[in-house]
């Protein structure tokens, strides 16, 4: 019950943390003075870090761990997110926020992969839908089953053959 938990807590995290700086985007782009063009840079950045993520996630589960891969994956989207917010508002470094979109987007699509992983081990450990289409992360939970039933040992989550 308490990793089912966590696991909302997690989604709703890395939805928040979307949210969060994607609302500041107008703000982001006045405060740094640039053009629309170097704004399209800084998603670019971001979203081929995210693609990065999202690839490199299986060896960082299978390494660490869901659980604690999805910790310090957190921890570096949200040190991304802070890297964002001081780089646009303290310093006004257009090379601090590519970073903090860079780190953000990295550790937002590691999370993605992993706390989907989980979600789908738990669901199949309670042999039931649990977790709804609340979130756009969560909307590929169902489709990423049949790819963590099949997936090797060393990528499936430890957790899920441990209840909670």
């Amino acid at each position: 019950m308490r990793w089912r938990t966590a696991i909302f807590a997690i989604f709703l995290t890395s939805g928040l943390s979307i949210a969060t700086w994607a609302s500041r985007l107008p703000d982001i782009k006045l405060s740094l003075g640039v053009e629309n063009s170097e704004v399209g840079m800084l998603l670019l950045g971001m979203g081929i870090a995210s693609i990065t993520g999202i690839s490199t996630s299986p060896a960082v589960m299978a390494r660490l761990g869901a659980r604690r891969g999805m910790l310090v994956m957190m921890l570096l989207f949200g040190l991304g997110v802070a890297l964002i917010g001081l780089g646009t508002t303290v310093l006004a470094s257009y090379p601090l926020v590519v970073l903090g979109l860079v780190l953000f987007g990295y550790g937002n699509g590691c999370v993605d992969v992993m706390m989907n992983v989980e979600a789908t081990a738990i669901e199949q450990h309670a042999g039931r839908t649990i977790l709804p289409f609340s979130t756009p992360s969560s909307a590929s939970a169902p489709s990423s089953a049949p790819g963590s039933v099949g997936s090797p040992p060393a990528c499936r989550s430890p957790s899920a053959s441990t209840p909670s």
